[in-house]
């Protein structure tokens, strides 16, 4: 199903691949709106809503990193009394950098960094956010086989409830925000 995109969030700076480059071409010809987008930056969805992005920092290369995942722009969420952390395909190092917010990162929601890899559960970093319930977006029988079995192990330590899209199919969440357990999940069975 295609979706109707006005804005995109994007890091700050520019990079210079081939799927950059497209990603660039389509957000032209669909008539797109682009907004860079910083640790720090407050972004207006509503009222209600409060949204902040925690990271990246600063314009971007791409070289500032191994993985190019680590230029994922992180938002915390909060809606009345409920705080959700997105985690986009952030790995250890940028788990580390976002680790910086301290308790204030503490959320009831995870969506989980890099669909379960193991390049992204550094235990501290999961320690902090303490999610009640994390989402692993993830495809069934991908090629990196995730999630991985010790990603699975440390949430499991922290007692995490997960949902994956790999087994549940899509999953929605329902958020009243009246107190901090006004939420709840959807999700189809596969």
């Amino acid at each position: 199903r295609l979706l109707d995109v006005d804005v995109v969030y994007e890091p700050p700076g520019s990079f210079e691949t081939e799927a950059y480059k497209d990603f660039e071409a389509i957000c032209s010809k669909q008539h797109i709106r682009r907004v860079t987008t910083k640790a720090g930056d407050v972004l207006e969805w509503g009222n209600e809503l409060f949204v902040q992005a925690l990271h990246p920092e600063k314009p971007l290369t791409g070289k500032e990193y191994s993985d190019v995942n680590n230029l994922s722009i992180v938002l915390l969420i909060r809606y009345g009394k409920v705080q959700m952390l997105f985690a986009g395909d952030i790995e250890e190092d940028s788990e580390r950098e976002v680790m910086k917010y301290g308790e204030s990162i503490k959320s009831q929601v995870l969506k989980v960094p890099h669909h379960g890899s193991d390049t992204s559960d550094y235990f501290r970093f999961l320690q902090m956010v303490s999610p009640e319930v994390g989402v692993i977006m993830v495809g069934a029988n991908n090629a990196f086989k995730h999630p991985s079995p010790r990603t699975l192990t440390n949430y499991g330590r922290i007692g995490t409830k997960l949902y994956r899209t790999d087994r549940q199919g899509n999953i929605r969440l329902f958020v009243g925000g009246r107190d901090a357990k006004d939420y709840r999940f959807e999700q189809d069975q596969r």
